[in-house]
């Protein structure tokens, strides 16, 4: 059997929750595939980045309301993005090496790279509304696996039953 995931259950994953956990494990012991698309882990990525970006920030107003009470304190954390993404990188890593992740890719060239890299920093057109060609070279990216092995049963996990269903 064979497993396809969208960004909303890898992060399940990621926190823990079950029944994704077991799915997980089920494919660390070779008795299932998982399939996570490029497209998902450039999600990941962006989630990632944006939710340790968001608790810096949330740390640093905390410490500056601490700091009014501490004559010359000043503790404030910084964390670039080239630093975060590495954390990320480390992560994604063991995660795929740990669980005998396959990664699905859709297709790679100059386009790709560079509609990666402003989706990442959330340029133009690439905001929070329309992602629906992320969901589109998901989408994609697994019909290509699955049009190489017929044989197989397929299962497609998503909490997106809008764009999915």
């Amino acid at each position: 059997m064979t497993i396809f995931f969208d960004t909303n259950i890898l992060r399940k994953h990621i926190f823990n929750q079950e029944p994704i956990k077991e799915l997980f494990e089920l494919s660390k012991e070779g008795k299932i595939k998982i399939y996570i698309s490029e497209m998902v882990l450039w999600e990941y990525e962006k989630h990632f980045i944006t939710n340790i970006n968001n608790n810096i920030v949330d740390y640093n107003k905390a410490l500056e309301n601490l700091l009014q009470f501490i004559p010359n304190g000043n503790k404030k954390f910084d964390c670039d993005k080239i630093a975060i993404t590495k954390i990320f990188n480390v992560e994604k890593d063991k995660l795929i090496k740990d669980y005998k992740i396959e990664i699905a890719k859709f297709y790679h060239d100059s386009i790709i790279d560079s509609m990666k890299n402003r989706c990442l920093e959330s340029k133009a057109p690439f905001h929070n509304e329309g992602d629906n060609f992320k969901d589109y070279i998901i989408w994609e990216s697994y019909r290509e696996i699955i049009n190489k092995n017929k044989d197989e049963e397929y299962i497609f996990m998503s909490n997106n039953l809008k764009d999915f269903s």
